[in-house]
């Protein structure tokens, strides 16, 4: 991919939060916490609205290449 493709392929596929979560009962907190030399990772915890911890967890983890928006097609500061 070239500079030049980048915003085409940006406007191919845009996901809404709203699309992916549908009506299911999770709440989503976002949070940053620092990386590699003190640079910003944004992390999303997504846990069903009645969890209570202790509990079982799923680590996911992108290895690159993203080209669209932030973090589950959201802008920074969406979320529910």
């Amino acid at each position: 991919m070239t500079l030049k493709q980048l915003k085409h392929f940006r406007q191919l596929s845009h996901v809404t939060w709203e699309a992916l979560i549908g009506d299911a009962e999770v709440h989503c907190v976002d949070y940053t916490i620092p990386g590699h030399q003190r640079a910003d990772i944004g992390v999303s915890v997504i846990s069903r609205k009645d969890h209570a911890v202790p509990g079982p967890a799923v680590y996911f983890m992108h290895g690159g290449g993203e080209i669209g928006a932030g973090g589950w097609g959201r802008e920074a500061g969406e979320g529910s």
